[in-house]
């Protein structure tokens, strides 16, 4: 994938987005729908790149020392936020602030229980000292 075709992917993502604004006044269901398919868009033209993207950052890890088993722990916790982000913001958007809310918690918690390996890995570097 070239940069003229993420930008593409990209503008046509921000006009779905702004028709979606457009429409919500008439039809929320059908803006919502507009949404949900502009993100899955932006997904499925970004999973086509995770090959290259997870070669960049292990030719990254390379170059700079650092294990590969501190870089998984980073990406899970990365995974986890972009994807409880987008769904507590699409349960604001339909109204369902406890949902939201609760899915930020379980998602922090999820963050932590990833992050232990890096907080052993840590702990012992301190230690050793």
């Amino acid at each position: 994938m070239t940069m003229q075709e993420t930008i593409r992917v990209s503008a046509i993502c921000i006009a779905v987005c702004l028709l979606a604004v457009l429409i919500s006044q008439g039809s929320r269901p059908m803006s919502a729908a507009m949404l949900i398919a502009a993100g899955g868009l932006l997904f499925g033209h970004t999973a086509s790149r995770g090959l290259e993207i997870w070669q960049r950052i292990q030719c990254i890890a390379e170059v700079s020392g650092i294990d590969d088993g501190l870089i998984g722990p980073v990406l899970k916790v990365l995974g986890i936020t972009v994807c409880s982000r987008m769904t507590s913001e699409l349960c604001r958007d339909i109204g369902s602030r406890w949902a939201a809310c609760n899915i930020e918690v379980f998602a922090a918690a999820a963050s932590v229980i990833c992050m232990l390996p890096l907080l052993e890995r840590v702990l012992s570097l301190v230690g050793s000292l």
